[in-house]
């Protein structure tokens, strides 16, 4: 008797034991759940955050490539009237060259007639 009373009394100390080691346990698995759950939100915070800064990037880049475009279309109409520009002041020294020629044929002519 005193043999299994001694056996129940080993017994009943490892079940304590075991017992203890269990509260511990599910204590530091609902700690872990509940680093889990914040990690989660976290997460959540950040991925919104990522999201928010990718649709920003988005809209920056076509606002950009827009920009672009009005500055390609900008520097080619520059480039137009700086060709037209040129026809003009061309076409101005051909007349004042033409102008100048046709006063020097008429002035001959007077001079000639007087």
């Amino acid at each position: 008797v005193a043999r299994k009373e001694a056996g129940l009394e080993r017994f009943l100390q490892d079940s304590q034991a075991r017992e203890s080691l269990m509260k511990v346990d599910i204590a530091e698995l609902a700690k872990m759940e509940r680093t889990v759950k914040e990690l989660q939100v976290e997460l959540a915070r950040k991925q919104e955050g990522l999201s928010r800064f990718l649709r920003d990037a988005e809209g920056r880049e076509k606002t950009l490539q827009s920009e672009a475009g009005a500055s390609q279309s900008y520097k080619s109409a520059v480039g137009d009237l700086q060709q037209s520009l040129a026809r003009k002041e061309a076409g101005l020294r051909l007349f004042m060259i033409d102008t100048f020629n046709r006063e020097q044929k008429l002035q001959k002519m007077l001079d000639i007639k007087f």
